[in-house]
């Protein structure tokens, strides 16, 4: 499964949220592979994935992808 995480920038809260998801993933014995991103990039690529996380406040923007 792709899944690409995303915030403002594509540095902080993704990383953060990429970790969290990997972490999870292990746990359940789920294959992922996580990607993260900044708002912007992200939507030329989210259509390239299985899931995009993002903040409530991002969402918009990447609605339709």
């Amino acid at each position: 499964m792709n899944i690409l995480c995303v915030c403002g920038n594509g540095i902080g809260t993704s990383v953060l949220l990429k970790v969290n998801v990997e972490s999870v993933a292990a746990d359940l014995g789920v294959d992922v592979n996580v990607t993260t991103s900044d708002a912007g990039s992200a939507k030329g690529t989210a259509n390239m994935n299985d899931l995009v996380l993002t903040s409530a406040e991002l969402a918009p923007e990447l609605e339709g992808t």
